[in-house]
């Protein structure tokens, strides 16, 4: 029995030259060899073909990935600047400890060190660069605050804001200036809690995420119930806005890529200074980097007998 699967062929005769399967008999043309050889060129055009068309795509989406995050064109001019500053400042609703620039103070007034850096995060919850710079970059963000190694402020904006996203930039935005007010020492962790990787939705492929959901981040975060509850009110609606507004024209945020000069999300800056994330292709070392940037050995984050460099003598260097 052939247990193989295969069909024997019967014996041949010993005088009848046996000949081997594919080829042709003596002074015989191969009639397939022509089409597999056709086949075989197709086959390879077709690869070259789709080796072009993702490269483009990488390209396309590589542009995508920051122009999607950038703020829409704006009037910068000195008196636009002006106006939407004075805006800003005249929300009838806005967190008590916020800076007059729209800045979330991600600590108490007993947490505030004057002798360390301010470090300001711009960002939007749905902007996936900001997700994944928050999740490499922000463990380290926290524990320096928490050893009062520098003070942190987050300027959350709303620009990609969508009638299809239901307002998640504004709502979680809103609910974090809520948290910076009523529980500051839980602001950072409830924004890291928001740019998790199974819980930030995807910019282009918006699945709801309802209110209670993102109240339930800020618990997770360690946010008093109650005030992670009334974080979702959106009392701070109208204030993101407007200092999303502001930041679009504030010029001393501007960063070029890719050939646009504009303000971008993430941006981050050190005492006023920006720290170009944009130069650094892999975020995977981006704590370190960070860390060399503003003049602190790494192993001595979280260490409160330690302060950066540029707290002394304001040098922001940068790793290309």
């Amino acid at each position: 029995m052939n247990t193989n699967n295969s069909v024997e062929e019967p014996e041949r005769a010993e005088t009848e030259p046996i000949q081997e399967a594919g080829t042709a008999a003596p002074g015989e043309r191969k009639p397939e060899a022509h089409a597999v050889k056709k086949e075989r060129k197709l086959r390879n055009v077709i690869l070259i073909i789709t080796a072009i068309i993702v490269v483009a795509i990488v390209a396309v989406t590589g542009v995508k990935v920051w122009n999607s995050h950038k703020a829409a064109v704006a009037e910068s001019s000195p008196e636009a600047l002006s106006k939407s500053y004075e805006q800003l400042q005249q929300v009838a609703s806005k967190p008590a400890n916020a800076t007059k620039q729209g800045g979330l103070r991600a600590y108490s007034k007993a947490q505030y060190n004057p002798d360390a850096p301010t470090v300001e995060v711009y960002e939007d919850f749905l902007c996936p660069y900001c997700g994944k710079l928050a999740r490499e970059l922000e463990p380290t963000l926290i524990r320096m605050e928490k050893a009062r190694q520098i003070n942190l402020e987050f300027h959350v904006v709303n620009f990609l804001d969508t009638p299809q996203t239901k307002q998640y930039s504004t709502r979680t935005a809103s609910a974090v200036a809520y948290v910076s007010e009523h529980d500051p020492d839980h602001t950072a962790a409830f924004v890291s809690a928001l740019f998790e990787r199974d819980f930030q939705p995807n910019e282009n492929h918006y699945k709801d995420v309802s209110n209670d959901q993102i109240a339930a981040q800020a618990i997770k975060a360690g946010v008093k119930p109650e005030v992670a509850k009334a974080s979702m009110n959106g009392m701070y609606a109208d204030y993101i806005t407007k200092a999303t507004n502001y930041d679009s024209k504030r010029k001393e945020l501007y960063t070029t890529v890719q050939g646009t000069h504009s303000f971008f999300t993430p941006t981050i800056r050190v005492d006023g200074h920006i720290w170009p994330v944009n130069v650094f292709a892999d975020l995977s070392h981006s704590s370190e980097q960070f860390c060399h940037s503003i003049g602190i050995d790494p192993v001595k984050v979280g260490d409160p007998s330690v302060l950066p460099a540029i707290g002394t003598d304001g040098v922001l260097s940068v790793i290309k």
